[in-house]
């Protein structure tokens, strides 16, 4: 095992949700730029583009591991759903054997 810690679903949300505000904040202040600079408006929209290109990156890689993260979870509970089923339904026949 490696020494570094996982982080849990909770701080990841943090950290997509923290993502998403700058993106978000990256592309208001270009809107206000251009507001601004009408003239200059198509070079204040490409450079929120550029600048906010990796971060976007970052949230895509952040996303996909979250899914992972919930598709393995949901893997787990469906086999000990299955595993408590079966238990109950071998429970249930020896119950009725037992008569």
């Amino acid at each position: 095992m490696s020494g570094a810690r996982r982080p849990s679903l909770a701080e990841q949300g943090r950290q997509l949700a923290e993502l998403q505000a700058r993106i978000l904040e990256i592309h208001d202040d270009a809107a206000l730029r251009a507001h601004a600079q009408p003239q200059r408006a198509q070079a204040h929209f490409a450079r929120a583009e550029a600048e906010a290109a990796p971060l976007v990156a970052q949230g895509a890689r952040l996303r996909d591991e979250l899914i992972a993260r919930a598709r393995l979870r949901a893997r787990r509970a469906w086999a000990v759903v299955s595993c408590a089923s079966a238990l109950i339904a071998a429970l249930v026949g020896w119950l009725l054997l037992q008569r």
